[in-house]
């Protein structure tokens, strides 16, 4: 019979663990037992298993917008905003973001409308749950409608109303995620008030960071519309021929069954730019071609730019009178918009043709209404556009002096 003392394995064994049973008044060693490893596996399932239920909820949302954007809209415009505050089925994200879309579906029909949209959707905004929504991912929304309001502002050829509209969106994407794709479309759309600022410099600064948060996504569509705005300020600079290369590579990324418009941009900036560079017959050509595409966008913004190139393509070929007709087609159409700078461009085009016809009366006329649009919209007197409207009106002057001289002249050899 084994004594009580005896170092049994069981009693080794413990001691192996809790280590020698130390002396009178030494400290007791703490035992330090493994403990079981944290199950990660659940956590995560759980955290995707929100998120599935997270993106369910907003699809659902999504699918309910439509209606429920008809149904606020179908409200007189001075009532909607009061409706919006105090109807909490209308305070959701599909909701906002189906504002959004609306406001930009009326960019070139009503830009007061598109802008009046907008400030609609960051009404709503104010509505959203933050602790749900998260208040980054409403600040990124925010920006949005901002850009809205810039996009509707400078349709209506107000820049300085633009600036301030961009400046407010930068702000809130300052406060928001970060994403780079928020910002890189910000970028563009900034971009393109420089150019009609003419500020090629900060447009092309703009463009280059935009075109690399893009390329770096893999954001194929809008490479390719980033490149036709880059396009756009190399032709604006006199540089039509440097544009092309970026046109080609443009339609080489742009999916036109997905977006008919953008591939409809790209020909057009195209054909633009041919014009420029003197190539006439390729640029009618390339009209002909894209007239299925002309025909699928029937608003008035479109089909004045497309009368705009087919006056500047006749009067390339002497075509006088086709040339006048469509240029003056193209300047009511933009007026019609409140597009002042482009109506005062294509003026500058219909200002050519009557100056080599010796139109005084008409040249002076459009170039005091070219001169006052460019000064309105905060062009400098220094920029290209406003110094050809000063100079054609100089021409005027002049040419009715001349018919003032010679008019003295037969008069006194009449006498």
């Amino acid at each position: 019979m084994h004594s009580s003392n005896s170092d049994s394995p069981l009693k080794r064994f413990l001691r192996s663990l809790l280590g020698a049973r130390p002396a009178d008044g030494e400290p007791c060693k703490v035992l330090h037992l493994p403990r079981p490893a944290p199950d990660y596996g659940g956590a995560l399932e759980r955290s995707a298993r929100k998120l599935l239920e997270r993106q369910a909820a907003v699809d659902r949302e999504r699918d309910e917008a439509e209606d429920l954007v008809q149904k606020l809209l179908a409200h007189a415009p001075e009532r909607q905003a009061a409706r919006l505050r105090a109807e909490p089925r209308f305070h959701t994200w599909g909701v906002l973001e189906k504002l959004l879309e609306t406001s930009r579906e009326r960019l070139l029909t009503d830009s007061r409308e598109s802008e009046r949209l907008a400030g609609l959707a960051l009404a709503q905004s104010e509505h959203l749950d933050t602790a749900y929504y998260g208040l980054t991912r409403i600040a990124d929304m925010r920006a949005r409608a901002w850009t809205a309001h810039a996009e509707a502002r400078q349709m209506r050829s107000d820049f300085a109303g633009t600036e301030e509209a961009y400046a407010a969106a930068r702000r809130h994407l300052l406060a928001g995620t970060g994403d780079s794709l928020e910002w890189a479309v910000l970028f563009e759309g900034e971009a393109g008030l420089r150019r009609c600022q003419r500020q090629p410099g900060a447009a092309r600064e703009l463009l280059r960071k935009a075109i690399e948060i893009f390329v770096e996504n893999g954001e194929d569509q809008r490479v390719g519309s980033a490149l036709v705005s880059l396009a756009a300020v190399h032709r604006d600079e006199g540089e039509p021929l440097q544009a092309l290369p970026l046109l080609n590579e443009a339609l080489h990324r742009i999916d036109g069954e997905l977006e008919p418009r953008l591939l409809l941009l790209a020909r057009h900036t195209l054909i633009d730019c041919l014009i420029a560079a003197g190539r006439f017959m390729e640029a009618r050509g390339t009209l002909i071609r894209a007239r299925p595409l002309y025909r699928r966008q029937p608003d008035t913004w479109m089909q004045s730019h497309l009368r705009w190139l087919r006056g500047r393509i006749a009067f390339g070929f002497d075509q006088s009178a086709e040339a006048e007709a469509e240029l003056l087609g193209a300047r009511t159409g933009f007026l019609a918009l409140g597009s002042r700078f482009e109506a005062a461009l294509a003026g500058l085009d219909l200002a050519v043709l009557y100056a080599r016809q010796e139109r005084a009366a008409d040249l002076k006329s459009l170039a005091a209404e070219a001169a006052g649009a460019f000064a309105d919209c905060g062009l400098a007197r220094e920029t290209r556009e406003a110094r050809v409207a000063l100079a054609f009106h100089r021409q005027a002057e002049e040419i009715e002096g001349a018919y003032q001289e010679l008019a003295r002249a037969a008069g006194a050899f009449g006498e």
